[in-house]
C-alpha cells in the first residue's frame, strides 16, 4: 500500500499450508498480509501478460515487447 493513501481493505479467512507460508517469509521480511498481497499482485500481472501474448499476432497490439518494456523501466 502506497503511504498516504488508504486502499479500501477486505479481512478475509484464508486456509493455507503452514510449511507453504512458512517458506515464503523465511526468505524476506514480510508479514504473512504482505506475502499474500504481493502472491495477489503477480498473479493480476501474469493474467495481464496471457492477455498480451493472446493478442501477438492479432494486429491488436500496436507497441512491440521492448516498447512496453521501455515504458515499464
Amino acid at each position: 500500500m502506497k503511504r498516504g493513501r488508504r486502499e479500501e481493505t477486505r479481512k478475509i479467512t484464508v486456509n493455507l499450508p503452514a510449511a507453504l507460508i512458512d517458506a515464503v517469509m523465511k526468505y524476506n521480511d514480510k508479514s504473512q498480509t504482505d506475502v499474500f498481497c504481493e502472491a495477489l499482485r503477480l498473479y493480476r500481472a501474469s493474467r495481464a501478460y496471457k492477455a498480451l501474448r493472446e493478442l501477438k499476432g492479432t494486429g491488436g497490439l500496436m507497441m512491440s515487447y521492448e516498447d512496453i518494456k521501455e515504458l515499464r523501466d
